[in-house]
């Protein structure tokens, strides 16, 4: 139950919760009702929220015709789209290399909007280039006023057959970051965490 707000002497405001807990130590015992009441300190000053931003890499090869596979990733976009998330984000396709226009990372109606008409505006076709898209996806982060912290999402269903090995890539482009840049702010430099999501993948391809 929370039972209000107090605000103690040195003007430190809390928050008053009551945790009760009935127990019955046999079925014809009476009930017994335990009260602790538990202060939590209220942050009464403006909270910054972390400068993020993500970065969408999406598979749009040949391959991504078959079972769906491209309408269903189009319509995952459209629902992050609909979360309305306070949050800058741009978009990378690929196939054989980028798929050009590359959406910067922006935000709001007009942004979400000229996302929703490229995505539906591309076909799938061609070959799948890991590196190449990752590359463009870094490139267009350093363009961009580069925020505390970013994320690539990666989704592809297809083993990379075009292009750099990825590994290799990622090896000397982002697992060769600072792992402090992710814990403390400097603007000379940045981080970057990938999620990857491979969709119906070889065994073989798990590593990459």
């Amino acid at each position: 139950q929370d039972i209000g707000l107090i605000t103690l002497p040195n003007t430190q405001t809390q928050r008053q919760i009551k945790l009760s807990t009935t127990t019955q130590a046999t079925p014809n015992s009476p009930h017994i009702t335990r009260d602790v009441i538990i202060n939590i300190n209220e942050q009464s000053s403006p909270v910054s929220k972390p400068d993020s931003s993500i970065t969408f890499i999406l598979d749009f090869s040949g391959s991504m015709t078959q079972f769906n596979r491209r309408t269903q990733l189009i319509n995952a976009v459209n629902q992050f789209i609909d979360a309305d998330y306070d949050i800058k984000w741009g978009v990378v396709l690929f196939s054989t290399a980028t798929l050009p226009p590359s959406i910067p990372i922006n935000q709001g109606p007009p942004h979400n909007a000229r996302v929703r008409q490229r995505l539906n505006s591309q076909p799938a076709n061609g070959s799948t280039n890991f590196s190449d898209a990752l590359n463009t996806a870094k490139q267009q982060l350093l363009a961009s006023q580069q925020p505390d912290k970013h994320f690539f999402v990666f989704i592809t269903d297809g083993d990379p057959n075009a292009g750099v090995e990825p590994i290799s890539w990622t090896s000397h482009n982002i697992f060769n970051i600072d792992p402090r840049n992710c814990t403390r702010h400097n603007p000379q430099f940045h981080c970057i965490t990938i999620y990857s999501l491979g969709i119906n993948i070889t065994q073989g391809n798990v590593e990459r």
